[in-house]
Formats: C-alpha cells, structure tokens, sequence
C-alpha cells in the first residue's frame, strides 16, 4: 500500500501544509544537479570545484485529477513561486524540508461541464526546482 502522500509543500511564512497526491507510479522523476565551477587551464586539463550543495527537481506527473485537487495546487503555486517542499531525500536517506520553486505546470482539461467548466483534468504535470537555501 502506498503512502497518503510523499510530498507536501507550504508557504515560506509557515501557512497551510499542502499535500500533494502521489504522483503516478512512473513518475515523480528525481534530478540531483551537481554546480561546478570549471574551466582548462594552460595544459588543456579541466579544472573543476563544486559550488555549493547539490540540487534537487522532482517531475510529477498524473494521468487523473478530481478538480479540486489540482486547481488548489495550481493556486498554491500562483501565489507561492518560493515555497517549502518537504520530500524523500535519496542521499539524506530521510524526508527533508527545503526551498524550492515551481517551474513548469500542464494539464488537459476533462469531462467538461454544460457550463464549460471542467470536473477533472488528465495528463498533470509539475516540475519543481530546489534554490539551493535550506528552509
């Protein structure tokens, strides 16, 4: 049995924890990014340091959502480019809170009302971005 949800997110002046529903099983994709500060020097070898902490995108995806929960996400979003996202650390081995922003959002609408107005929405999509501050 899956957990109720492997992501929440909140705003930065501590308001409403949202709980993200879990991304379909295929999805919630997990790049860990490496910052370097690289160049040549006069033999041609590379030169290389890490800037920083490594940092984290998670790509979710759904193939269904009831409308309620994907509109209150996007208006999370509208209103919270910076937020806290709390997620399963692969390195940490732990959930981890940290600031994050939003990226890229899709959606399809479904099974449109008589009004025009959609109930659901198929094939969601959110991409979230860690800024590299710890929360």
């Amino acid at each position: 049995m899956r957990p109720s949800t492997m992501f929440t997110m909140q705003s930065l002046n501590g308001g409403e924890i949202i709980e993200i529903p879990n991304p379909d099983q295929n999805s919630a994709k997990n790049i860990i990014e490496t910052l370097v500060n690289s160049g040549r020097n006069a033999d041609a070898v590379v030169v290389a340091q890490k800037i920083g902490r490594d940092q984290e995108k998670t790509e979710m995806s759904w193939n269904y959502l009831p409308k309620e929960d994907w509109e209150k996400m996007l208006r999370f979003w509208d209103t919270n480019f910076f937020f806290n996202f709390t997620y399963y650390s692969r390195v940490a081995g732990t959930k981890i809170t940290r600031k994050f922003y939003i990226s890229d959002r899709s959606d399809t609408p479904y099974n449109v009302d008589a009004s025009g107005i959609p109930t659901a929405y198929v094939d969601c999509t959110a991409n979230v971005v860690d800024t590299g501050v710890s929360s």
